[in-house]
């Protein structure tokens, strides 16, 4: 089974910006994080869900996690066509949300702490 997520909030002061995909998988699993990936080509955000399915294991059934990374664009669709070569790069960042939790899709500020 897979570790139980804690759910502490980052200190954003301390996260320089942008970051490497490496950086982006802890800040999600370790956190609960919202993942920006912002390059020339790509503009989306991911979150990492987790659910408890039935499955058969040592012969006995229970309850097993289920890992899954959502992807989404600003318009609302998942995210389909991902280049894969834009996962090697520092393109990632923190996704900021309103007040309202609707996703700031404005242009994140390169190089600044978040």
């Amino acid at each position: 089974m897979t570790e139980t997520t804690t759910n502490t909030l980052l200190d954003l002061s301390t996260i320089t910006e942008p970051f490497d995909l490496a950086t982006a998988l802890v800040y999600m699993k370790e956190n609960g994080e919202f993942i920006r990936c912002k390059s020339d080509t790509q503009d989306f955000y991911m979150y990492r869900d987790v659910q408890k399915r039935p499955a058969v294991v040592d012969g006995r059934r229970q309850y097993v996690d289920v890992e899954s990374v959502w992807a989404y664009s600003q318009w609302g669709g998942i995210s389909t066509s991902i280049n894969v070569a834009d996962l090697f790069k520092k393109d990632y960042y923190v996704m900021k949300f309103d007040e309202n939790g609707n996703p700031d899709w404005s242009e994140p500020t390169v190089g600044a702490k978040a």
